[in-house]
Order: structure tokens, then sequence, then C-alpha cells
């Protein structure tokens, strides 16, 4: 497993001690990881993607992935569509649970095709509550953009869907997935 915050590595290692299997976690960006040895499938969810802002990033990341993988190697991956910035990108939402409560204040620029969520968790404490607050930027990516950094970078698709993980019928199909092979 590979992700830049030190804070969700740990987390992973907490998750996948008790199994017992051997995994290895790194703390490495997208755009650079590099990995000890060639893998088979590789696998990008969570939107992960949409956190790299500019197209050259994104065909960075497309060519460490293609490096990381065995020929014929498998790359699956979610990103965000239009239709989830539009919908769940433009509003203010909040949470509350009995641990805390969640704050997000969301724009989207259709034109720049930038989302900004502005989080903010506020947990309860016997004096004044603790805030903690976090800024994320995302970018949507048009699917011509990303089927072309695909081929660019080595890679065949295999498939393409919109799905909608939420259960919530009405928002429609937000996310879309991605099947690509290591040519």
């Amino acid at each position: 497993g590979i992700d830049a915050s030190g804070g969700m590595i740990a987390e992973a290692w907490k998750k996948a001690g008790p199994t017992g299997l051997p995994v290895i976690f790194l703390r490495q960006d997208m755009r650079t990881f590099r990995i000890p040895e060639v893998a088979g499938v590789a696998v990008s969810v969570f939107d992960s993607l949409n956190h790299l802002l500019t197209l050259k990033d994104l065909q960075t990341a497309f060519r460490r992935v293609h490096a990381a993988l065995v020929p014929g190697g498998w790359f699956m991956f979610d990103v965000n569509n239009e239709r989830c910035y539009r919908l769940l990108w433009t509003r203010e939402q909040s949470l509350t649970h009995r641990d805390f409560t969640l704050l997000l204040e969301n724009t989207y620029s259709p034109l720049r095709r930038r989302a900004r969520s502005r989080v903010r968790i506020l947990l309860p404490t016997a004096g004044r509550p603790v805030v903690l607050s976090e800024t994320v930027h995302e970018r949507c990516f048009d699917p011509a953009e990303i089927q072309s950094l695909l081929e660019e970078s080595g890679f065949e698709v295999d498939e393409r869907e919109e799905f909608n993980p939420t259960g919530r019928v009405r928002i429609g199909k937000i996310k879309t997935w991605w099947v690509a092979r290591r040519k």
C-alpha cells in the first residue's frame, strides 16, 4: 500500500497487523513511488487520482503505475466524475455523530474543473470543542483526457463504467470505474 500521508500509513498498519498477511506499506507520492518488485495488479480507490490537479501529474502517476506492473498487469481505479462535482461539491453539508460533527463547505468551478472542500471536524471536550480543519482540492478529469493519458502511458483500456457507491439512487452515477491493462 502506498500513501503520501504518514497518518494513513499508520492506520493501514493497525488494520493489517492482526491479519498476519505479508503486507508492505510505503509512504510515497503517487507521482514518484517505487516498489521493491513489480506487481500483477494496482488499485487506486476513493477518488485518489482526483487529488492530482494537472494533466501532467496524472500522466506522471499513470507512468509510475505502468512501471510498477508486469506486462499484462491490471490497473483499476475510480475517479469522481462531472456529475459528482456538480451535485455534491457545490453546497455545504453537515453530519452529526455522537463522537463528532463534520462540516463541509464545498465549491466547484465547471470552467476550471476544480473543486475545493473545506473540511472541519468538531470534537466535543469538557471545555471548548476541538476543531480539526483541512482544505481538500480536486480536479475533475474529462474521460477523454483519462483515456488518452492511459494510452500514452502504455495502457489499453478494458472497461469504463459509471456507478453510484452511495445507495442513494436519486443522485445517479457519480463515479467512474476504470480497468486498464499494461501493454
